[in-house]
């Protein structure tokens, strides 16, 4: 295979949502300043600022900014709950400070507060009882943490420490007002660490929180799943990543469940690290809003393990035009199921992170993913085994009508989109994870953009407009039912031809996965049983 090599610059790996977060610097000693290691003022919320180094953290300085709700987090990692503490100290008058802590979900540990200097605040062992990364989050007094329903994290104190309220969920903001301008502070930790050690060995884990890291070095992928990419140097020694001689394709399979409008996503072998089994169904969501045509057929994977489904029965009008839809959905793996207010859940509609995947969106803000829980494999027997996890996409005044999904409960449901073709049965990925759709009853042609879910081109085809592919040089490959129209369309020279080869289902062979010039098409049809070997320049070899 031709691989392309890619020097390391800003290299996002999403988790929830999406927000920019620069991987910062490493610590040269065993303290961390929010500006010289952390590039500038600490996030208010998760991941916040990841300290980086190695040995114990002893300290961190920084500086609250004006604000009225003004709050630095930090990852950290807790060596000792048995002696583990965090100290915050100021003599003058108008410099309190307040003290959180919380766990690698967010979810509160400890809180401690004095609103009298000379000021004195602790989080003691007393109520830390797990190693590992956590968040530490300093404000004024006056501000205290919210989750995504608003309501306060920690009893409010003046004084002392204190645990969480019960059945709350982790944090999703900060409320004020601050009682204290702006100023400088000091957090002093016992048995405290850097959030992740600053080898290239690592431990093989994914840095806890989210939304976006952007990895610099290669050793930041030790934190990753690296999924047909592999970490490398190019001929002059500068880090590079490329993709591996043998890619693998997600191990899931998306089935069209035409006659109940949905999409079923099904593992096709064990991860036992997800706790998945082979035939597992992971999970099931609606093709359309309500009120909308659905009838799905055709799915296509992209590299990010999205599915996009057409749905064949959408021919309706949109400002004047027939269209038709398809929607995408994204793949979350990891977490932990949970209800609405993060309490573990084994059959809860909600995600809670650190995720090891997740390309789907968190919407409302809730810090949680609401999405299909899925069923297990028992008896193999789909009358028996199924069950109804569908959430529902109400569509309430026709909001997503005409695009979107604002009013979708699944959050793996991530775009409707209107197509120019109508009544589709072709969708298929290109090498840049864009889409090409369109459908029998118009055949009109279109590329969408696979992240921004919106047109780059579209073209009126002669033929074609059933299920298809595109092969490596970016060539549309679309049968067509019940004639030998099979449509071949090179997007460079715009180059349209109708092949008289028999078609209806189509791949492309093995050889594509190790060379990119050297591959061919296959066709068959529904009334005999060949299949008709094509090459890259459409001529039929048998």
């Amino acid at each position: 295979m031709k691989r392309d090599t890619t020097r390391f610059g800003r290299i996002g790996l999403c988790v929830v949502a999406a927000l920019g977060v620069l991987l910062p610097g490493t610590a040269s000693a065993q303290n961390w300043d929010e500006l010289i290691d952390g590039g500038g003022d600490a996030p208010a919320l998760p991941p916040g600022q990841i300290t980086l180094g190695t040995g114990p953290l002893l300290d961190i300085i920084g500086n609250l900014e004006q604000g009225e709700e003004s709050a630095d987090m930090y990852c950290i990692s807790v060596e000792d709950p048995d002696f583990f503490s965090a100290t915050y100290m100021f003599a003058a008058d108008a410099g309190s400070g307040q003290l959180w802590l919380f766990d690698a979900a967010g979810n509160g540990i400890a809180h401690a507060s004095d609103t009298t200097s000379p000021y004195l605040t602790v989080i003691s062992p007393a109520l830390v009882t797990s190693t590992g990364n956590h968040f530490i989050a300093i404000t004024r007094a006056g501000v205290q943490p919210i989750d995504g329903a608003g309501n306060p994290i920690f009893p409010t104190i003046t004084s002392g420490e204190t645990g969480p309220n019960a059945g709350v969920g982790p944090v999703a903001g900060w409320v004020g007002p601050a009682v204290d301008p702006p100023g400088p502070y000091r957090i002093l930790f016992e048995h405290a660490s850097f959030h992740i050690e600053d080898d290239p060995g690592g431990d093989g884990t994914q840095p806890d929180g989210g939304p976006w890291w952007t990895y610099t070095l290669a050793e930041h992928f030790n934190y990753g799943n690296l999924f047909n990419i592999e970490v490398t140097q190019n001929a002059v020694g500068e880090d590079c990543i490329r993709l591996v001689d043998d890619p693998k394709a997600w191990p899931f399979l998306a089935v069209a469940n035409s006659s109940r409008g949905t999409l079923t996503r099904i593992a096709v072998e064990d991860i036992p690290a997800f706790g998945i089994s082979e035939g597992d169904v992971v999970g099931e969501y609606w093709t359309s809003p309500d009120g909308m045509q659905r009838n799905p057929s055709r799915t296509t994977v992209d590299g990010y393990g999205n599915v996009w489904v057409g749905n064949r029965s959408e021919a309706g009008v949109v400002a004047g035009q027939n269209k038709g839809s398809m929607t995408r959905v994204g793949l979350v793996l990891g977490g932990t199921r949970v209800d609405s207010t993060g309490n573990p859940d084994a059959t809860g509609d909600y995600l809670q992170g650190p995720f090891e995947y997740c390309g789907c969106e968190d919407r409302d803000g809730d810090g949680l993913i609401k999405t299909s829980l899925g069923y297990p494999r028992t008896t193999g027997l789909p009358s028996a085994d199924y069950t109804n996890t569908v959430l529902a996409w109400p569509n309430t005044a026709a909001a997503d009508s005409f695009g979107g999904v604002s009013t979708a409960e699944d959050e793996c449901i991530t775009a409707y989109y209107r197509t120019e073709g109508y009544g589709v049965r072709h969708v298929s990925i290109d090498k840049n994870n864009d889409v090409w759709a369109s459908g029998t009853s118009n055949r009109e042609f279109e590329l969408v953009d696979g992240s921004l879910a919106t047109q780059i081109t579209a073209f009126q085809a002669q033929c074609g407009g059933y299920g298809g592919v595109v092969d490596p040089d970016g060539v549309v490959w679309s049968a067509q039912w019940g004639s030998n129209n099979l449509l071949r369309y090179d997007p460079v020279s715009t180059l349209q031809q109708c092949l008289d080869i028999p078609n209806y289902g189509m791949g492309i062979d093995a050889e594509c996965t190790t060379s990119m010039t050297d591959f061919s098409l296959w066709t068959d049809v529904v009334y005999n049983n060949l299949a008709y070997e094509v090459s890259p320049a459409g001529v039929q070899l048998n």
